[in-house]
């Protein structure tokens, strides 16, 4: 099956899949408000590069961490240029679960314990109100948890052939 027709078959499905294991996605159905619109085949035509090495299925921590770590360390174990990637999730930007959690929803583990190898969870800039926080073990909030799977994306996006649909 040619890339566009199986990740138009995806997108159309409505389906939300959120977890990897071994890029083998176990998919469950429901909507949200946060999940994307459906995509027409020109726009997902689009967004694609005309060949992937590897399609995940699902934009959720465990995909996140898995192409953070493929795309910084495939150096370490190949001459050849990094490989491409296309994530593909029915919501508009990574996080899995965090897009539907309730917004007073934080970690339930200290956020230095959270995330992709390659970049720290840490308080938002400026948030005064996580100072008591700062001296103890800091548990993020859906909001910065969010935004760092955003900033996460878009640093794979700059330095990789990497695409989030």
């Amino acid at each position: 099956m040619h890339l566009h027709h199986l990740v138009d078959t995806l997108l159309l499905s409505s389906l939300s899949l959120t977890t990897l294991s071994l890029l083998l996605p176990t998919a469950t159905a429901f909507s949200s408000p946060n999940t994307n619109p459906i995509m027409t085949n020109a726009a997902v035509a689009s967004s694609l590069p005309p060949r992937v090495d590897y399609l995940v299925i699902g934009g959720g921590a465990t995909a996140m961490a898995f192409c953070d770590s493929l795309l910084r360390n495939h150096h370490k174990s190949s001459s050849s240029s990094s490989p491409s990637v296309v994530m593909v999730d029915n919501h508009k930007a990574p996080g899995g679960q965090w897009n539907d959690s309730y917004e007073f929803v934080r970690l339930h583990q200290p956020s230095d314990m959270y995330g992709v190898e390659s970049t720290k969870l840490e308080l938002l800039p400026g948030d005064e109100s996580n100072k008591k926080e700062e001296e103890e073990a800091h548990r993020a909030t859906r909001e910065e948890i969010l935004k760092y799977y955003d900033n996460v994306r878009a640093s794979l996006e700059k330095e990789y052939d990497f695409h989030f649909v």
